[in-house]
This record gives structure tokens, C-alpha cells and sequence, in this order.
């Protein structure tokens, strides 16, 4: 009588043990404990998959916004003549800088002076004006020109097509105070002849 008035509650006692831990427990336990590593796998593979997206070079449609200001890069490339000692070089490629387009270089009596120059090219003027910059484009030019301390020139290829613009204009940032530019400024930035002032 002693042994089955003892037996019976300890029994009941670890049958109530076994159902708690199987079915309340321990699904509990592995859910979460499988649960956690799939995540990090996850965030592991989409870790890979944005670095190898920066590593692979950006292909852009040639006829885009972005794609006539790299040809009309190219082009300046080309064809703009340096006066003797004027370096023009590209900034090193990397895809999360802001870096201008080019870079003109010139050593006068033992100092090394540059200016950063942003490549811009347009079909043609709107109701008078030209877009060439969103706002926040416009204020990382003037963020790199304060912190850089070089002068940022936007040189603006208008009309005709990026390898052969009908006018080209260089703007020297300081009188861009909006992301568009008007006809009666144009005027005053126009390049005469294909040399960059410096």
C-alpha cells in the first residue's frame, strides 16, 4: 500500500516531466537553436552576394544620363589640349566614393596645385535651363570641394551628342547655387577653345 500510494504520484510526476519537456520544451529549444543558424547563413550569403555586386564593374546603358556624362568624359578625354606641365588624370575607381570625374594637375614653382572636374552632358536646354545635378549630388561636389580643399569645375557638354557637343561650358562650382544652370550663365562659362582654364 505504501510502495503504489508513492509509486502512482511519481509516476504521474515524470510522465508530466516527459510530456512538458517533448511537447512544450524542447520544440521550443530547436525551433529557435535552427532557426538561428539558417539566419546567419542568410545574412552570410547576402553579405557575399553585396560584395561581390561592389567587385563587379557597373554596366551602364551607354544612352542613359549616366552613360552620355561617361562619354562625354571619354571625349574631354580625348580631345581637351593642356597647356605644358597640366596633368589630367582620372580619379582611382571606386564604387562607393563621390570622387569628381577628373583631376587637373599643374606644379608651379615647386607646389602642386589640382582641380576636380565633374563631367556632365545634356541634350539641350528646357525652358532656359539645364539640369545637371540632382540636390544631393550638387552637395556632396560642394561637401568634397570644402573638405578636399580642391575647386570643383563642372564642365557641361550641351547639345549635339557626348563625342561631339555643340557647345561646351565650365562652370566653376562657386556660382552653382542650384542643380540647374541658366542660359545667361551658360554664356559667361563657355569655353572658347578646347583648354580648360587653369
Amino acid at each position: 500500500m505504501f510502495q503504489s500510494s508513492v509509486l502512482l504520484p511519481l509516476l504521474l510526476l515524470l510522465i508530466g516531466a516527459y510530456l512538458l519537456y517533448y511537447l512544450v520544451i524542447r520544440p521550443g529549444r530547436s525551433t529557435s537553436k535552427s532557426a538561428q543558424p539558417i539566419e546567419r547563413k542568410q545574412k552570410q550569403h547576402n553579405a557575399s552576394k553585396k560584395e561581390t555586386q561592389v567587385k563587379e564593374k557597373k554596366k551602364v546603358d551607354p544612352n542613359s544620363p549616366e552613360g552620355m556624362n561617361i562619354r562625354f568624359q571619354h571625349y574631354l578625354e580625348k580631345t581637351v589640349q593642356l597647356e605644358q606641365g597640366i596633368v589630367l588624370k582620372r580619379w582611382p575607381e571606386n564604387p562607393t566614393s563621390y570622387f569628381p570625374d577628373l583631376q587637373l594637375s599643374r606644379m608651379n614653382e615647386g607646389k602642386e596645385t589640382h582641380i576636380a572636374i565633374e563631367c556632365k552632358f545634356r541634350t539641350g536646354l528646357e525652358n532656359g535651363f539645364v539640369s545637371f545635378a540632382y540636390d544631393e549630388q550638387l552637395k556632396r561636389y560642394k561637401q568634397f570641394e570644402e573638405q578636399s580643399k580642391i575647386p570643383v569645375i563642372v564642365v557641361l557638354g550641351l547639345g549635339g551628342t557626348p563625342e561631339a557637343p555643340n557647345n561646351v561650358y565650365e562652370i566653376p562650382l562657386a556660382a552653382l547655387h542650384q542643380p540647374y544652370v541658366g542660359e545667361q550663365l551658360l554664356e559667361e562659362f563657355e569655353m572658347e577653345s578646347n583648354s580648360f582654364t587653369f
